[in-house]
């Protein structure tokens, strides 16, 4: 589950939307980001499908952004593919 943890902070210190692939079923990624959203105070969860999670994120300095998780399944069980973008809030994205 670190590697999921490292995808849910990562797109903090990106200049670029990361993506990343993790040996972990995609259902216990969802579930992951969610639980890690949800314990954060800065994170205000919105519509959360199995492919897509978004959320609003305020900074420090009171800075809004949106913040979406796009989760692909991959050919294999064990793997997920994850891709997260970092948007001005008004604007929602997942890629389908």
């Amino acid at each position: 589950m670190n590697q999921i943890y490292n995808v849910t902070n990562a797109f903090a210190d990106a200049g670029n939307p990361p993506s990343q692939l993790v040996g972990v079923p995609c259902p216990q990624v969802q579930t992951a980001i969610v639980s890690q959203m949800k314990v954060m105070g800065s994170y205000k969860l919105g519509p959360v499908t199995p492919t897509c999670i978004q959320a609003n994120h305020t900074s420090a300095v009171g800075q809004m952004e949106a913040v979406n998780f796009t989760i692909i399944p991959t050919i294999m069980a064990t793997g997920c593919h994850i891709q997260v973008r970092q948007t001005h809030a008004r604007q929602v994205w997942c890629s389908q």
